[in-house]
């Protein structure tokens, strides 16, 4: 499923645009669309999926800061 949400991303959401998500759940599409350049905004109403969606863009942020700094040494 997550290469099928890639492909839209990158096809049909332009360069530094917004992805508006209603009911993210575990926060699949922000992750591709954040890996894709995009901006992310995702909506759910359990807390419990919006914790697990959370957790798992601060590790690709964490994974991007550790690649850059990796990348400028």
């Amino acid at each position: 499923m997550a290469i099928k949400e890639g492909f839209f991303v990158a096809d049909c959401v332009e360069l530094g645009h917004l992805v508006f998500y209603p009911m993210c759940g575990s926060g699949t599409m922000g992750k591709i669309a954040l890996i894709h350049r995009r901006r992310f905004i995702g909506v759910d109403i359990s807390e419990e999926y919006i914790a697990i969606a959370t957790e798992r863009v601060k590790a690709l942020n964490a994974l991007k800061t550790i690649n850059q700094s990796i990348h400028t040494q």
